[in-house]
């Protein structure tokens, strides 16, 4: 770029000029901020004022510099920029992006809503943006208050099945907290914000206990497949029984093989007595904790508790426009619940399977290190849930299938999952090692630190070198909480006998399946 040094009298051009240039590369049409067509940006450019100019103005400063705006074609972002900034009369053209408030919502008693920084959802708020498509929490419960001012317009027509009809209004009160601790309207000066934020997220009540807060599995059941039919992403259940039901479970099993995430609450004995639904395989179990991060005295606990969540001094919705605290579990799932209904809304592709994971991943540990049973996988961590890319399937990833051991005459490959694994899933369909020609390999398997590493075990006989060899793992591959792999695993390697190890290829693909199952 030349130096401004210009006479006055091509300065003087430059500027006759500029109207044209500017007409040339704009917009022509109005359009106001609210209505700008995406596929269009703005541009500010500042241009240069005469370095020897003397004016000040009243403050007592040199004149601000003058700023243009100009609208262009996404396409031709760069380009325009480029050819701005060679103009001599510019002095700076950038992309005109969006700046917001550092603030917090203004609903009236956020800052008693300690449970939302607890879990991280202010920070989620903040590092994340949310799709325009809807999510819909079920809530199987006592019914919702649809009118309450903060709740107006999230709730829709759901169903009672106690009485066979539509009437789902809520007299306990119990269904309208769990309701609005998920999905309060955000920022509207009034009451509380639920944990989804600004999310599109609605709230469908099936009503399956009365005003006594008591119902029967009968009525939860048909909730479940009512739930189901409805096309519902999260089932939240704050109620149980600690009788196993053989058909609530098979209900449960349905909806989650819909790729629908079910939470429940672990129970409020304070013993480790097990609650369904709960504690059945597929269902995310949560327990609560204080403010203080402490298991709560009346939380129950067990080996089938996944997560724990603020479950004391929770303000929240209460029918007839009120606002109360509550104490309990059945509130520590509402805030998983809201948790999981966010987390799609920022990704509404997202399976079950990869959602839980990232609960699972993200968690704040509380116990002993590891899933324990106080505090399941520890404390959900929102922001780090939303924020944080990690591998999504069960195995880390390829690299941490580690080199082949030795262990006197036979071949160890060795595969480290990030949870136990269901032995019984383990066997010659679902894991197995094939050689190029599409032949399977014979194999063992051995498993280790609570069957999160799964040794196959092959005889050296079987390899020749300079061969390929593929070892599979396959989607029928579960955890001890019956969840799947979202995809199934190959890789390929060879024996190299000088070296005396084993060479994988860490590069390659999925795209073997079709070629060894093609021959």
């Amino acid at each position: 770029m030349r130096e401004y040094t210009q006479t006055k009298w091509i300065f003087a051009i430059l500027i006759m000029i500029l109207p044209i240039f500017i007409y040339l590369i704009g917009e022509k049409s109005e359009i106001t901020y609210a209505e700008q067509n995406p596929d269009e940006v703005e541009i500010i450019v500042q241009y240069k004022t005469d370095a020897d100019s003397d004016e000040i103005n009243i403050h007592g400063d040199k004149n601000i510099k003058e700023l243009e705006k100009i609208t262009v074609k996404k396409e031709e972002l760069e380009e325009t920029l480029e050819k701005l900034q060679m103009q001599d009369h510019v002095l700076y053209v950038e992309e005109d992006v969006s700046v917001e408030i550092h603030g917090q919502p203004n609903d009236m008693y956020y800052s008693e809503q300690w449970y939302i920084g607890a879990i991280g959802a202010d920070e989620a708020w903040k590092k994340s943006s949310v799709a325009d498509e809807t999510i819909t929490v079920a809530v199987i419960d006592t019914g919702v208050d649809a009118n309450h001012v903060d709740l107006k317009g999230k709730v829709l027509a759901g169903y009672n099945f106690l009485e066979n009809n539509t009437n789902t209004a809520d007299v306990n009160g119990h269904g309208t907290a769990v309701a609005g601790i998920i999905a309060a309207i955000y920022n509207n000066q009034v009451g509380i914000s639920g944990i989804t934020g600004d999310a599109e997220v609605q709230i469908l009540p099936l009503k399956v206990a009365g005003n006594d807060g008591k119902g029967k599995v009968s009525d939860m059941v048909e909730a479940i497949f009512y739930a189901m039919e409805y096309g519902v992403d999260v089932i939240n259940i704050s109620m149980g029984t600690s009788n196993y039901s053989t058909i609530l479970e098979d209900a449960i099993e349905s909806a989650t093989s819909k790729d629908i995430v079910v939470v429940a609450s672990a129970g409020n004995d304070g013993t480790s007595e097990k609650e369904y639904p709960a504690s059945y395989p597929s269902v995310i179990s949560v327990g609560s904790v204080s403010k203080k991060n402490t298991l709560s005295t009346f939380s129950n606990y067990n080996e089938q508790v996944d997560f724990v969540a603020p479950g004391e001094s929770i303000l929240t919705t209460s029918p007839n426009d009120l606002l109360k605290y509550y104490n309990g579990t059945s509130f520590s799932s509402a805030v998983v619940s809201g948790a999981a209904a966010y987390i799609l809304a920022t990704d509404p592709t997202m399976s079950s399977d990869i959602l839980i994971n990232k609960l699972e991943e993200t968690a704040t540990d509380l116990g002993p290190t590891g899933k324990d049973q106080q505090y399941g996988y520890g404390l959900i961590n929102l922001a780090r849930a939303v924020t944080e890319q990690k591998a999504a399937a069960i195995p880390e990833k390829y690299k941490e299938l580690e080199s082949l051991k030795i262990n006197g005459n036979d071949f160890y490959l060795q595969i480290k999952f990030t949870t136990g694994i269901d032995s019984v899933s383990i066997n010659e369909d679902t894991v197995f090692i094939l050689d190029e020609y599409g032949e399977k390999i014979d194999v063992q398997y051995q498993f280790e630190s609570n069957n999160e590493k799964v040794n196959v075990i092959t005889d050296p006989v079987n390899y020749k070198m300079g061969k390929s060899y593929y070892l599979f793992v396959d989607q029928g591959v579960k955890s001890n909480k019956g969840r799947a792999l979202n995809q199934p695993i190959v890789i390929q390697f060879m024996w190299d006998e000088e070296a005396g190890t084993l060479m994988l290829n860490q590069e390659f693909g999925l795209e073997v399946l079709e070629k060894i199952d093609g021959q």
